[in-house]
């Protein structure tokens, strides 16, 4: 007689549960659960799977809701120029589609809108010229983008630049991550990762020997 295939192998095959595609806690959630429901009698493996449902949907909540983002931009994210770029280019992720595109220039500070206009495609890149009359001196500027994301749907977004002096720029960057990591180094009020996967398996356990008592009387 014929071996009836698995299908729950076949299941885990599947493309949304393959360890390239999962983030490191997700696969010890998994891994804690496999375990769980080899070792513990049904009632335990039930409540096990309703503790570890929410937790796997939101750690795929992002994969399935991923559109192009950003990848590279010109000026690059949060720069400082010596000049007004005249030309903007945005690096996606993806092949936006050609419909419904538009960039826009603004100035940060005065929330002014100084272009906007239908940008050029060309694969991932999404570029748009500005004029040369356009020349608002140093201050802080925003690019924003809506775009036809690969998967058909709207995507909005922004990147920043500055203009100004960058040597000064970097002094004050330097400066301003020296504070930062210190301020860390002074605080302890975070709570570790492994705070969070020790609790995790503590709660397993006591889930299995509360089911194992339970099945034993």
């Amino acid at each position: 007689m014929g071996t009836k295939p698995n299908n729950r192998s076949t299941n885990r095959d599947n493309w949304i549960l393959k360890p390239s595609h999962q983030s490191g806690w997700i696969q010890l959630v998994e891994r804690m659960c496999t375990y769980v429901a080899s070792h513990t009698a049904p009632g335990v493996r039930i409540g096990a799977a309703l503790i570890a449902a929410p937790l796997m949907l939101a750690g795929l909540a992002p994969l399935a809701a991923a559109h192009d983002v950003v990848m590279r931009a010109t000026p690059e994210d949060k720069s400082v120029v010596e000049e007004f770029p005249h030309r903007v280019v945005l690096e996606f992720s993806g092949i936006p589609k050609p419909n419904f595109n538009t960039l826009a220039i603004s100035n940060a500070d005065t929330k002014e809108i100084l272009f906007t206009g239908q940008p050029e495609l060309d694969k991932q890149f999404v570029s748009i010229n500005i004029p040369e009359d356009i020349n608002p001196g140093p201050g802080n500027y925003i690019v924003g983008f809506q775009i036809t994301s690969s998967d058909g749907h709207s995507t909005r977004g922004k990147t920043t630049f500055s203009v100004g002096d960058p040597q000064a720029a970097q002094s004050a960057t330097a400066e301003g991550s020296q504070q930062a990591q210190q301020q860390v180094a002074e605080e302890s009020g975070g709570v570790p990762v492994w705070v969070w996967i020790a609790g995790a398996v503590v709660l397993l356990a006591a889930i299995s020997g509360a089911g194992l008592l339970l099945t034993r009387k």
